[in-house]
């Protein structure tokens, strides 16, 4: 969509975003595709497809998602807003709604989240594709309003405006869009995003662009080459030299066939190639597609999994991590403007909201233990943050550990007074 001044009138939207509407779902759709595994065949009855798309984009989204974020409100607000947030969050159930928001912005470069709120006082989180956003002419940052698409029946409009922000619901009839609701709010409807930085347009790059996709294609067209190499020359064919037809006669052993022409020579024709060159290209391709989608091949490292260290398995990691803490920052902060506004709309609850990521790789529980007893020892690190940085809650463990002396103590006083009165021998 081109900067505009202001919010342009209702019934030149159509026309106005028509051509960039139209090529943003035909991306959409590509990229979809590609994920869903509806590949090019290059060669006819050899329909192996490689799925690489779906590997980065899966691997992308688990680690960003797979252990969903802690949200809680910032310090100086009260807890039971904390609660009303929860309330809302586990009601359009959270983490199924990441998720799906992840895989749309990994696949369309750009996330979309509609808050809106129903008769009942409910709020409602969803994640939306075809939006269009008109930012100002002077400044890409500063956003005049949204066109959100329901199909071709439906639009919302959703305005900027100086106390607030002005939905209108129109429905297309007869060709024509006519208006059927109008509503100002104190809370912003749609908040968006970028999935990954893009500097130069205002909707952010996928995980996976064009590019990558063309490798993909190439790593499909050598695999399926090289299933029909092997498909019609995976078995010897035997083949006589110097012979008649009538000179092979079949015996009743196993139909072992004999040829009577003792000049003749029979020998098995095998392929003299293992087709390593070409399955060196294909790893060549592949490596290719997971270096510039900075996606890990476990594959390559499957037989050393056992002896990868913290240390090592965040070295393996590292190009992967660096994009996982890009995407955190982009999304950190819009899912923090979502809460923001689903409580804005729930009542107009006024608060921060501050996302706690996860670390989403596994480790070897035994070696970060002994490393934070060596920090403890030193005198870098006190027992609370070593309790956190091995999951624990500080205070509920604190609790629970005056609450076990306690009973000990309790046990030891009666087993002592029992000894006391000669119930039990004192030996």
């Amino acid at each position: 969509m081109p900067a505009v001044a202001n919010f342009p009138p209702a019934d030149e939207i159509p026309e106005l975003v028509l051509g960039e509407r139209t090529e943003r779902n035909q991306l959409y759709e590509m990229a979809w595709r590609y994920y869903r595994g509806r590949h090019r065949v290059y060669v006819a009855k050899e329909r192996v497809r490689v799925n690489l798309v779906k590997r980065a984009v899966n691997q992308a989204v688990s680690l960003l998602v797979g252990i969903p974020p802690e949200v809680d409100i910032v310090e100086g607000v009260m807890t039971d807003v904390e609660e009303r947030l929860k309330a809302i969050l586990d009601r359009n159930n959270f983490p199924i709604f990441l998720h799906n928001l992840a895989l749309t912005g990994a696949l369309t470069g750009h996330c979309f989240v509609l808050i809106t709120r129903d008769m009942a006082g409910d709020v409602h989180i969803k994640w939306l594709t075809d939006v269009i956003v008109y930012w100002d002419e002077a400044d890409m940052t500063a956003v005049h309003g949204y066109s959100v698409f329901s199909g071709d029946r439906f639009r919302l409009d959703v305005i900027r405006m100086a106390n607030g922000w002005e939905m209108v619901l129109f429905e297309r009839v007869k060709e024509r869009w006519t208006e059927i609701n109008r509503e100002l709010v104190p809370w912003q409807p749609v908040v968006d995003w970028q999935n990954l930085p893009n500097p130069r347009e205002y909707y952010g790059l996928p995980d996976v662009d064009g590019i990558d996709m063309e490798l993909n294609d190439a790593v499909n067209f050598i695999s399926q080459n090289t299933v029909r190499i092997i498909r019609f020359h995976a078995h010897p064919r035997t083949v006589g030299i110097g012979l008649n037809p009538k000179d092979v006669v079949q015996t009743a052993v196993d139909g072992f066939f004999t040829v009577q022409n003792p000049e003749a020579k029979v020998f098995n024709l095998e392929m003299q190639s293992d087709l390593s060159s070409s399955l060196a290209f294909l790893n060549f391709l592949r490596g290719e597609f997971m270096a510039a989608t900075r996606t890990v091949d476990i594959s390559t490292v499957k037989d050393q999994a056992g002896r990868l260290t913290n240390f090592g398995l965040r070295v393996l990691f590292s190009n992967a991590l660096e994009k996982l803490d890009t995407k955190r920052a982009l999304y950190g902060k819009g899912i923090a403007r979502v809460c923001e506004n689903a409580l804005l709309a729930a009542g107009g609850i006024e608060a921060r909201v501050h996302v706690h990521w996860q670390d989403p790789l596994p480790f070897n529980r035994a070696e970060l233990i002994q490393a934070i007893e060596k920090e403890i020892d030193l005198g870098l690190v006190s027992r609370e943050t070593a309790s956190r940085e091995l999951g624990r809650d500080w205070e509920v463990e604190q609790q629970r550990i005056l609450a076990e002396g306690q009973t000990i103590r309790q046990m030891s006083e009666k087993l002592l007074d029992a000894m006391a009165s000669g119930f039990i021998p004192n030996q």
